[in-house]
């Protein structure tokens, strides 16, 4: 059979993406980078709706003391053979290892690859070193900006605009007075145009304390897309980068100083 290489290689939904702790800053031990990675489950889904069942195989061997996984897609016909490996986890170690030598040898079947490029930002971690449900905000803007989008999803439907005899919105839409804007307080505000929009959202990123700065931005996250979407191809790329720069500023507004 033939394969869509990029349906293999799509991104997931953010909710299928999970965070966990990476390197504990040395200065700040409530602090630690996060990093994104997918469950084993979700991997075994996409090869089986993409490459079908019976059209993809696995085999695990061992290489001293790392586990390593082979991955088979039938293409044309042919079995093809890529792997990778991994050693022993903190949890369930043997189990863990054949979960993640699986995972890295999917990536090198595209599947997941794109969570490399993320950046992995500093959070805020509890006494139990688990990522505090506070930052995950942040963390869905990262995946919510990711160029690429699923391919077996449609994109989201627009808004209707709102009649002039309808209640305020409770989230952001368009209408023909401009853009809704949802500041920190709940208070409904319009921008009439969509750099006026971006600017007074980066505005307030940057003033606000970091907590109330990752408010701001889940309020207003939907939205963001949406403006971008109502832009020709002309101005689209500079909003675009605009929008890059506000969540960058949103990723890192509780790094610490110093690792």
């Amino acid at each position: 059979m033939t394969i869509d290489w990029k349906a293999l290689a799509a991104p997931f939904p953010p909710d299928a993406v999970s965070w966990r702790v990476g390197s504990i800053s040395k200065r700040d031990k409530t602090k630690a980078k996060a990093l994104a990675y997918l469950d084993a489950r979700d991997v075994m889904n996409r090869l089986d709706d993409v490459a079908g069942p019976a059209n993809w195989q696995c085999r695990y061997s061992h290489a001293g003391a790392k586990t390593v996984c082979d991955i088979a897609i039938r293409v044309d016909g042919e079995w093809v053979w890529k792997a990778d490996g991994a050693g022993d986890t903190d949890i369930e170690a043997e189990k863990g290892s054949l979960s993640d030598a699986f995972k890295r040898s999917a990536v090198r079947w595209g599947i997941g690859r794109y969570l490399y490029d993320l950046p992995s930002p500093w959070v805020t971690i509890n006494e139990f070193k688990q990522i505090e449900d506070g930052e995950m905000p942040k963390l869905r803007a990262l995946l919510a900006r990711d160029a690429r989008q699923p391919a077996v999803s449609p994109p989201p439907a627009r808004p209707e605009p709102a009649p002039a005899h309808a209640t305020a919105p409770s989230a952001p839409t368009e209408t023909p007075r401009g853009w809704a804007y949802i500041t920190v307080d709940g208070e409904i505000v319009r921008e009439p145009t969509a750099k006026a929009w971006f600017d007074r959202l980066e505005a307030d990123v940057r003033r606000l304390p970091p907590a109330k700065s990752n408010k701001v931005w889940a309020l207003n996250e939907k939205v963001s897309g949406e403006v971008l979407d109502s832009l020709n191809s002309a101005v689209r790329p500079k909003a675009e980068a605009h929008l890059d720069r506000i969540m960058t500023l949103v990723s890192e507004n509780t790094s610490p100083v110093t690792a």
